[in-house]
């Protein structure tokens, strides 16, 4: 019985070491999400000249969706507000650079016409994709030390506790 309770107390770093591993891989997964609403909005931008309320609520892309809902109300907030929420709420692990490049879009839509619009998004899909490689290969390098040190760790307090 001793021995069991021992293990399940060692599994703790080994978990906390894999959990932050899986938040490196989750945080790469939200930017790829992310150029792909960029990818979708600047086509739809390209292509049609519809409003950007029709856009967002065509789309099945969430954060677009959520957008439609935020702009169809009465008196809904400026565009730049509404993004930035929904922003934060769509892609909780972004951070830093992806999430000053991501808010500058919602500072250009609906301000513009649909080619500057469409530049901006352009620019801001660049940045993301580049920004996307090196959090990939980030990711890598701190999934590898959060396994070795979470195993590490285990194996430590199970010695110790043995």
């Amino acid at each position: 019985m001793r021995l069991l309770a021992i293990s399940l107390i060692a599994v703790g770093p080994i978990l906390v070491g894999f959990h932050w591993a899986w938040q490196g891989v989750q945080r790469v997964m939200q930017i790829q999400k992310l150029v792909a609403v960029l990818d979708e909005l600047a086509r739809e931008l390209a292509f049609q000249q519809a409003q950007l309320l029709a856009i967002f609520q065509q789309s099945e892309q969430e954060l677009l969706q959520a957008c439609a809902k935020v702009l169809a109300q009465a008196r809904p907030p400026s565009m730049r507000q509404i993004w930035d929420e929904e922003l934060g709420r769509c892609f909780p692990l972004l951070g830093g650079v992806e999430l000053e490049t991501a808010r500058k879009i919602g500072q250009v839509l609906g301000r513009y016409d649909a080619k500057r619009q469409c530049e901006a998004i352009e620019q801001a899909r660049q940045a993301l994709s580049l920004a996307e490689q090196m959090q990939r290969e980030e990711a890598q390098r701190n999934g590898r030390v959060g396994w070795a040190l979470g195993m590490a760790g285990g194996a430590f307090i199970f010695i110790i506790l043995i």
